[in-house]
């Protein structure tokens, strides 16, 4: 997965994917110097998961108070 790819899971927000992963935002600016590299497998898995963990978020029926 490469930057350009990962941060549209965000909205093309920097600022929101660097608060997902919990890495500065300077981290994540860095990887936007070269947009079509890969970004590094471990954030990649990283990004699954938080994708993951959003459709279940999505599917479960929210409780009635």
């Amino acid at each position: 997965m490469n930057f350009t790819e990962a941060v549209a899971h965000f909205n093309n927000s920097r600022r929101k994917m660097a608060y997902a992963l919990d890495l500065s935002i300077q981290a994540v600016q860095n990887w936007a110097k070269n947009p079509e590299k890969p970004i590094p497998n471990k954030r990649a898995e990283q990004i699954e998961e938080v994708l993951i963990k959003r459709r279940q978020a999505e599917t479960i029926p929210q409780a009635k108070e």
